[in-house]
């Protein structure tokens, strides 16, 4: 992203959008699109956005600068150019700005490149374990994990994709981050810019998850609240656009009830580099755009978001919302908006 320049002579399409979000999406919807140009200097809405079919380093003479505009490309991470992830594995830039392979299940090793054990007796109830015959080997103490912390102290050093079991649900996959503050982390959300994943979902979605665990993903409250009937700390972690700023909240006693109580979340013991926007989801109800549970009189604040959360009322932090995560007063704006977002328990 190049700001107070645009690229001209190349523009296929002009739409009125709300964001350079939108923005995007449009020009990922369009077959030849590969830039564009949105319009950011004017507070009111809506913005210009101009499609374009050309990049700027083919043709400089028709890149110049003119202010109240920002030009983008769509290509992958530049970081994730020079990494190479075998066996299905997956780049992706962390909080802190480095890259690193997301494994698939049954490989590991900084670049995916070590295949893990056979099990032999292991069930899931996911369509992606069932596919797959190599996870972590059942005689080393690994059948019985239940969460990445038990990977970890088991021995499993490595972040990706592994199978947990969990009591009265059976074997589940997770993401884990075994590295962050001494690893044991399960990752229960992931969004990155653009922000392509829609999280305007339902309640029976919002339940059992989506997306994709090598990318932008919800685990589903129906895991989630398995994975915290006991106690764990969770920790969020967020990246701004920019200045490449990174930020985090931990909260150290964090817990999740089942949907008789509509996955009612209770978080205390706030510490970190960022507002405190968990502690006003103490004790608040998950709402979804057809499950109106916030405290808010007036309106649905998930309808207002397009995305599910623990309201209680429509303000501070929603790190699900649609155009992307907000967090009180970090960092927000056109310039230094929110990139990266990831939640995770331990």
């Amino acid at each position: 992203m190049l700001f107070s320049f645009i690229l001209t002579n190349h523009v296929i399409a002009e739409h009125q959008v709300t964001s350079e979000i939108h923005c995007g999406h449009r020009c990922m919807r369009e077959s030849k699109c590969v830039s564009f140009n949105y319009e950011d200097h004017n507070s009111s809405l809506p913005h210009v956005c101009e499609l374009s079919d050309e990049l700027m380093q083919n043709d400089l003479q028709s890149f110049m600068a003119k202010d109240g505009f920002s030009y983008f490309e769509l290509k992958e991470p530049f970081l994730c150019n020079a990494v190479s992830c075998h066996n299905g594995g997956q780049c992706v830039e962390q909080c802190d700005g480095h890259p690193k392979c997301i494994c698939a299940v049954g490989y590991t090793g900084e670049h995916c490149e070590h295949r893990l054990s056979i099990v032999s007796n292991v069930t899931s109830t996911t369509s992606s374990a069932k596919n797959n015959a190599t996870y972590v080997n059942t005689t080393d103490g690994y059948e019985n994990a239940e969460s990445c912390l038990a990977l970890k102290l088991a021995g499993v050093n490595s972040d990706g994709l592994y199978l947990i079991n969990l009591s009265n649900t059976g074997s589940v996959e997770v993401l884990c981050d075994q590295q962050t503050d001494g690893g044991g982390w399960t990752i229960i959300q992931r969004r990155t810019s653009p922000f392509w994943l829609n999280f305007d979902r339902n309640w029976t979605e919002y339940k059992f998850g989506f997306g994709n665990l090598q990318g932008e993903f919800w685990l589903g409250n129906k895991i989630i609240h398995r994975l915290l009937k006991m106690p764990h700390v969770l920790r969020i972690e967020l990246k701004t656009r920019k200045s490449r700023k990174f930020g985090f909240a931990e909260y150290s006693r964090v817990t999740m009830d089942g949907p008789n109580n509509k996955y009612r979340l209770k978080i205390s013991g706030y510490h970190g580099n960022i507002s405190d926007c968990g502690g006003p989801s103490n004790w608040q109800y998950f709402t979804t755009r057809d499950a109106d549970n916030d405290k808010e009189p007036s309106k649905n604040c998930a309808t207002e978001d397009h995305a599910g959360w623990w309201y209680k009322d429509c303000g501070c932090g929603n790190l699900n919302r649609q155009s992307g995560p907000k967090w009180d007063s970090w960092y927000i704006g056109k310039l230094e908006g929110i990139v990266f977002s990831e939640i995770k328990i331990r």
